[in-house]
């Protein structure tokens, strides 16, 4: 049992005065600050941690027309950020950086609507290529924007798209990707 001169005096003076019950109050406000401090704690990191935005996979791409190249990805973007705005995401490639997939949860093209996947090279040949399940077998691909979660006023996207495809001009994509919270 702790002695008189182990409390602090201003408890020990509350004590002398009204027993428990006057210090009673000070314990529980400390206990009551202490919880809501850990709560917003846990809070803050549940949600520094669902927002850290990640994209991994590569492009490959054989051919005639389009060559013989592969890139990896290292990020991505909302689709919610361009103007005009589409539901998906754009896949980053550091090592082709005029290389980006769309991915996009509406069609853009024809298709049996399932999400399309938009491949373009900006670099000397401007090329676009609809990656769909017409010339992609297997064709898996997913974006969806989350309506809860926005940063910098833009909507997250994940997602996923794995794609193995024959073009008709002969050459063939693959292109194998998991994105998640693209802003």
């Amino acid at each position: 049992m702790p002695t008189p001169t182990d409390i602090p005096p201003q408890v020990n003076q509350m004590m002398k005065k009204g027993g428990l019950s006057a210090v009673l109050p000070v314990i529980v406000n400390f206990l009551c600050i202490g919880l809501f401090v850990i709560f917003i704690g846990f809070t803050v990191m549940s949600a520094v941690k669902g927002a850290i935005t990640t994209a991994t996979g590569t492009l490959q791409v054989t051919g005639p027309t389009l060559g013989t190249w592969s890139a990896k990805i290292s990020g991505c973007t909302s689709g919610d950020a361009f103007s005009p705005s589409f539901n998906g995401a754009q896949l980053i490639f550091a090592d082709r950086p005029k290389t980006h997939a769309e991915i996009h949860d509406r069609p853009q093209e024809q298709g049996d609507g399932k999400s399309v996947v938009v491949w373009q090279d900006d670099s000397d040949k401007n090329t676009q290529v609809i990656l769909n399940s017409s010339v992609c077998n297997p064709y898996q691909a997913s974006a969806e924007v989350d309506v809860n979660s926005q940063i910098n006023m833009v909507r997250t996207a994940s997602g996923q798209v794995h794609a193995t495809c024959k073009l008709p001009s002969g050459d063939q994509v693959q292109l194998d990707a998991d994105f998640k919270n693209c802003h």
